[in-house]
């Protein structure tokens, strides 16, 4: 028997109605670079969606049997944290990465993070902001939030929360976390329910 390598990157995706864009989705995570994909597994949490979006991710997985794919459907939407924190409690990875259904990350953001926690080992966490120009349906709150995190998406620093102080390290779209960090502190407050600060 082939001995299966230790996982170091788990992907929490998680979905609502997402059939029109889970694909566009979940196919980069597949096809990273410079990375062992055999140490990644990629985890859809689909929020009791509506539409065809388990048949959709299914299908995909059958098409991608070399990459680790799991899918979990929950039986009533819960809310985009107690998705996430059902994803986290069936992640293996000692690093839990979170983007969404309608983001497409680059082809090599899972090696950045790798990057970022083996050259600051004591970090708990590393991300960034999002882009939505190439989106027909980009809002003006999307634009601003684009325009208030620009120095966040341009420089790379360090922070800490001290005494409740903002520490901003990227949204859901685009995080990894220490999945030990994350069971430490019980992952996302399922009270909220809406996709806004459950960051």
């Amino acid at each position: 028997l082939k001995e299966e390598k230790e996982i170091i990157f788990s992907v929490v995706v998680c979905t609502y109605n997402g059939a029109s864009r889970i694909i566009s989705a979940l196919t980069p995570l597949v096809q990273q670079k410079e990375i062992d994909m055999q140490r990644v597994e990629i985890i859809v949490v689909n929020d009791s969606s509506k539409d065809s979006t388990k048949n959709i991710v299914t299908n995909f997985i059958h098409q991608h049997q070399e990459t680790k794919l799991c899918y979990i459907g929950l039986s009533k939407n819960y809310g985009p944290s107690a998705a996430r924190n059902t994803g986290v409690q069936k992640a293996r990875g000692t690093f839990v990465c979170f983007t969404d259904d309608d983001c497409i990350v680059p082809i090599d953001w899972l090696a950045s993070f790798q990057k970022a926690f083996s050259e600051n080992p004591e970090i708990a966490g590393v991300g960034g902001w999002y882009q939505t120009n190439e989106n027909p349906d980009e809002s003006v709150f999307d634009r601003f939030l684009f325009w208030r995190h620009l120095p966040n998406t341009i420089n790379s620093y360090k922070s800490v929360n001290i005494n409740g102080s903002q520490n901003l390290c990227g949204n859901t779209a685009n995080v990894c976390y220490r999945r030990s960090a994350l069971i430490t502190i019980g992952g996302f407050n399922p009270a909220f329910y809406k996709p806004t600060y459950e960051d």
